[in-house]
């Protein structure tokens, strides 16, 4: 009997694309910003439950190196930055037609469905079970009421209407920084296109800059716009910039390996800045290092030789293709498996504990998601979908064929 080769067993679970060929670097990226994400909300989750075992835990080298999720969501920006540029950059300069109508039906429909659906299922369960945990900190800020909550984040506007993180699904603020960008980003290629590539790296750089020191400044003052575009906005520029020095790159001739080996370095020397930043004090003007590195990140993977074989492993770039689903309903899942997985290991070092935990956790929540992927995410991302079940609707409830 055939066996089938593990790669293609994965290939059925690998996100599908449509504006060109799937890059499974790409998708390994998302798999070390996921991954960041998830390590601290679990740290976060069960060391709540288990602190009073765990005093010298908390601000400890250990605590800091946990809570690193911040890393996780700049890397996702900046790849964000660079994915939709590549797309809307490299039509314009070809002189190709884009549609930005197109362009918004498409994330409609693909990052829509999965959303409210989560969304309205929260919803529904903390409305119907009264659920409550003194554990969570976004049940007891921001809206006064859960309808209230699932408007306001249904908008993608519950940061900027009440200044919290969503009462609903936290992690989703993230989304509404992501949307927000969504919505200027076809307008903001078509500027960047009157200009030729150097000009296009130099003039971001100094934006990136200006940014940083004024809009980002002010917007980290106000608790209804630090977490919205006007604060990340230079992570999806910077995602632009890595758009031109990826193009620059490959135009280097394929012999000269040494180049891959210096964006490997890159890379890895990025990804260390992002996830010690904490410890080595970048915050304030220095934060402007955590810009520039999560750009750097993203532009070692995709040009490096050896990260970028590693995180294209075909299950590494499965794990990540389905981060959205991920994202979506890990938190919610942590904060109630949580309760019973964080009464166990409690005698071991909390290294060893955590451990326990997050293998134990994380597989819970990635088996959970490859499920809500399969049948909810990925089939959301063939943009033919909607006509589909159209025309399935109206082959089943359409008009009876009138009588003789």
């Amino acid at each position: 009997m055939e066996v089938t080769p593990p790669a293609n067993r994965l290939s059925s679970l690998r996100r599908i694309t449509s504006s060109g060929p799937w890059v499974p670097e790409v998708d390994g990226i998302r798999f070390v910003a996921i991954t960041l994400v998830l390590l601290q909300h679990i740290h976060e989750r069960v060391l709540r439950r288990a602190g009073d075992v765990y005093p010298e835990v908390h601000s400890s080298w250990l605590d800091h190196l946990l809570m690193q999720g911040d890393a996780g969501v700049w890397i996702f920006f900046s790849l964000s930055g660079y994915i939709l540029g590549k797309s809307l950059i490299s039509r314009m300069d070809s002189g190709a037609p884009v549609s930005v109508v197109t362009f918004y039906s498409r994330r409609l429909t693909r990052l829509e469905p999965p959303y409210l659906l989560v969304l309205f299922g929260i919803f529904l369960f903390l409305t119907i079970s009264g659920f409550h945990s003194s554990f969570s900190r976004s049940l007891n800020e921001g809206a006064s009421t859960l309808t209230d909550a699932l408007i306001a984040s249904a908008l993608y506007s519950y940061g900027i209407i009440y200044g919290t993180l969503p009462k609903l699904n936290p992690p989703a603020w993230s989304l509404e920084v992501e949307v927000q960008f969504y919505l200027l980003a076809p307008f903001l290629a078509w500027i960047l296109t009157r200009f030729r590539s150097a000009r296009r790296v130099i003039g971001l750089g100094a934006c990136v800059t200006l940014w940083w020191f004024t809009v980002t400044a002010a917007a980290n003052d106000n608790s209804h716009t630090i977490n919205s575009l006007l604060g990340f906005m230079p992570f999806f520029l910077v995602g632009f910039v890595v758009v031109d020095l990826t193009r620059l790159l490959n135009r280097v001739p394929s012999n000269q390996k040494s180049l891959g080996s210096l964006m490997d370095g890159l890379a890895l020397g990025s990804l260390a800045l992002l996830v010690f930043q904490k410890q080595l004090g970048l915050v304030g003007a220095f934060g402007l290092m955590n810009v520039v590195t999560s750009g750097c990140f993203v532009l070692g993977v995709l040009n490096g030789n050896r990260i970028r074989k590693g995180l294209a492993t075909p299950w590494v770039a499965v794990i990540g293709g389905m981060c959205y689903s991920i994202y979506l309903i890990h938190l919610p899942f942590l904060e109630m498996a949580a309760n019973q997985t964080a009464k166990y290991g409690r005698s071991l070092p909390y290294l060893a504990f955590f451990a326990l935990q997050f293998v134990i956790l994380s597989g819970l929540v990635v088996g959970a998601a490859l499920i809500f992927f399969r049948f909810v995410e990925r089939p959301c991302m063939d943009p033919t979908w909607p006509g589909r079940l159209w025309r399935w609707v109206r082959a089943r409830v359409g008009t009876p064929n009138a009588g003789p």
